[in-house]
């Protein structure tokens, strides 16, 4: 009797031991705050096309979490600009017709649906430039396949442009921003490296995907992201989010409930 005893005693004492190990482990912390988790996202993703780069980071900023899905571009000849305006067809009609195997929303649009600022699609310019205290940077890729992001730009030679904004990172180092009316929603932008690559990135809430930072909290972010993947970036440039907001790439759909005013669409089949 004795001997049974003191066999039930250590297995419960052995339950207890594994119970607590189990729980030590799962309570681990895998990240730290503002700090990118990026043993989440260890798989390498070989495409023909865009680098995905740590396409589902984790981060968390200023004590809530957001997730990072982006996707890098080299050849500029793979992007095209598609308008939305008057069609105002859903992006994922316009990533099907189009065949874009990566695709990010663009710029701003006004409430009869026209462009804000400079637009120019395929040569032709269909909004000019404005003076906009927001909207004070511009996405452009000249017709020798360079890429660009400024708050000036020179319109000759251009394919394609967006005016957009505000910038977020300037100099490789994050802007300072004063937001009113700041409220937090999905954010798409677009950074270039020092190798002219640009990096195109949608943060949100994976927990409810409409949500995600505040506008005036995207600098950091961007720059956390930045460094923490040693991406490089040098310049980045806020993009239309929220609502109209839209991004695939080749691990995630962020689909959005408005229209986007315009589609930057990435083909493999163009490199």
């Amino acid at each position: 009797m004795k001997k049974i005893i003191t066999g039930a005693v250590l297995f419960i004492l052995l339950i207890i031991v594994i119970i607590a190990a189990s729980y030590a482990l799962g309570s681990k912390s895998l990240v730290k705050d503002n700090v990118i988790d990026n043993s989440l996202n260890n798989k390498n993703n070989e495409t023909v096309g865009p680098e995905e780069v740590k396409s589902e980071n984790i981060t968390y900023y200023d004590g809530k979490k957001y997730a990072i899905a982006s996707f890098k571009v080299a050849d500029m000849s793979s992007l095209k600009l598609l308008g939305n305006f008057d069609q105002r067809r859903t992006a994922e009609k316009i990533v099907d017709d189009s065949k874009c195997d990566y695709a990010i929303s663009g710029g701003f649009y006004t409430r009869d649906y026209k462009p804000i600022g400079l637009y120019i699609e395929d040569n032709k310019i269909i909004s000019n430039f404005e003076v906009n205290n927001l909207l004070n940077g511009t996405l452009w890729i000249d017709n020798n396949q360079k890429a660009g992001i400024g708050n000036g730009v020179d319109r000759v030679n251009l394919k394609y442009a967006i005016q957009s904004g505000p910038q977020i990172m300037e100099n490789g180092q994050p802007t300072a921003l004063n937001i009113i009316n700041d409220n937090y929603k999905r954010r798409n932008a677009v950074g270039i490296n020092a190798k002219g690559e640009l990096i195109f990135m949608s943060v949100y809430n994976p927990e409810s995907i409409f949500e995600g930072p505040r506008l005036s909290d995207m600098p950091d972010i961007v720059y956390i992201f930045s460094r923490n993947n040693n991406n490089d970036i040098k310049t980045a440039l806020n993009l239309d989010g929220g609502s109209a907001s839209y991004f695939k790439n080749q691990n995630i759909t962020l689909s959005e409930l408005s229209s986007a005013g315009s589609i930057i669409c990435i083909s493999r089949l163009n490199q």
